[in-house]
């Protein structure tokens, strides 16, 4: 069923609505290989598919160059913005970022921006950053790609006004654009949570609480 926002003075209902909707959806995944196939498109943003698959996930890898973890070049965020054919924001919670890595212009464009740790804010294991947040154009066919394995959570929310997914823990995710896979090999990922923004896809990683990634996204301009 359609997730649809409730009123912010209610934040109990919406959070047992959110984990109801995972136990459900667990259940039925666990019960039947033909409705399991069937639920997955119910993981789908436009330029992002969540896949649920039967298998572990992959074991933390050590933390790597940024460039190394998502694809392109180090850049300012001065030449990502004039780069990209739409906004690039960040978490003003946050501040400008410490890294900005551009892969692609116009349309076409993939922006990742990092945060070092900070009190408050630890390093994720899987990547080596507090933050990652990564934006581009959403288009069909789907551009992102998350695999999670059964038993993990992936919780639909609701981020301002639009429809979104929290995934909770490590998960592998890959990057493809125009039907070719953009990363060399799926990589780890932390926390997660997607949606989309004025037709952009906005993915924020972060070793932290469903409560506390909310917070940052609403910090977004």
């Amino acid at each position: 069923a359609p997730v649809v926002p409730l009123p912010a003075r209610r934040p109990r209902r919406v959070a047992v609505l959110a984990a109801a909707a995972v136990l459900v959806l667990a259940g039925l995944l666990a019960f039947s290989p033909g409705i399991r196939a069937a639920l997955l498109d119910l993981f789908r943003l436009p330029g992002a598919r969540i896949e649920v698959e039967p298998t572990p996930s992959p074991v933390p890898m050590a933390p790597r160059a940024l460039e190394d973890l998502v694809p392109g070049e180090r850049v300012t965020l001065d030449r990502a913005r004039q780069e990209a054919s739409f906004p690039v924001a960040f978490p003003t919670a946050l501040g400008p970022p410490d890294g900005v890595v551009l892969a692609g212009a116009g349309d076409g464009a993939v922006i990742s921006l990092a945060w070092r740790a900070r009190p408050g804010l630890p390093a994720a294991e899987e990547t080596g950053y507090a933050v990652l947040l990564t934006q581009f154009r959403a288009r069909p066919p789907e551009d992102l790609v998350k695999k999670v394995s059964e038993g993990e959570q992936v919780v639909p929310v609701v981020v301002g006004r639009e429809q979104g997914y929290w995934v909770e823990g490590p998960h592998a995710v890959t990057l493809e654009l125009y039907g070719a896979i953009v990363e060399d090999r799926p990589r780890l990922s932390t926390s997660s949570l997607l949606w989309t923004r004025d037709g952009v896809l906005l993915r924020l990683e972060a070793d932290v609480s469903l409560a506390e990634a909310l917070r940052l996204a609403g910090s977004i301009r």
